[in-house]
């Protein structure tokens, strides 16, 4: 693997482990708000929206390493 691969694909590693932990930090604040008897506002809109920047960033986990290969295929030259 390239240098200039191992780099993207950390960044884009970085930038999807921020946005997981984002999303679970989202989601829990949200569990305690219901759990403390409180009424959440959103109803299911805004839990969908708390649960897309966990989903962006598995899928972008996922998807990393053919992300970093196609950044980087015109550096192997």
């Amino acid at each position: 693997m390239s240098p200039y691969t191992r780099g993207a694909l950390f960044l884009i590693r970085l930038i999807a482990s921020g946005l997981i932990v984002l999303g679970i930090t989202l989601l829990g604040s949200y569990f305690f708000f219901m759990v403390s008897g409180k009424k959440a506002e959103g109803g299911a809109l805004g839990f969908i929206l708390k649960l897309l920047p966990l989903l962006a960033g598995a899928l972008l986990w996922i998807k990393s390493h053919a992300i970093a290969q196609k950044l980087t295929e015109d550096f192997d030259e």
